[in-house]
């Protein structure tokens, strides 16, 4: 059985601005090749849904391939 990875639980996530139910991802590998994401003049990392809808071609894709536990203190 795979354990599943959410984007919530993994340290590279930030909760959209204006919209926190919509997940950002930070992750630099994820957004090496995002123009949206190296261009902005906010930190905005790339849509999270996007990525890990790339079941094949996203360099996370659909199971979490570089998910990482965020760290809980």
């Amino acid at each position: 059985m795979t354990k599943l990875r959410l984007c919530r639980e993994c340290k590279h996530h930030m909760p959209e601005p204006g919209s926190p139910w919509n997940l950002r991802c930070m992750n630099p590998i994820v957004n090496s090749e995002d123009p949206w994401a190296l261009s902005s003049g906010k930190p905005q990392g790339s849509s999270a849904k996007d990525e890990r809808s790339k079941k094949w071609t996203g360099k996370c894709g659909m199971t979490g391939r570089l998910w990482e536990k965020k760290d809980v203190t």
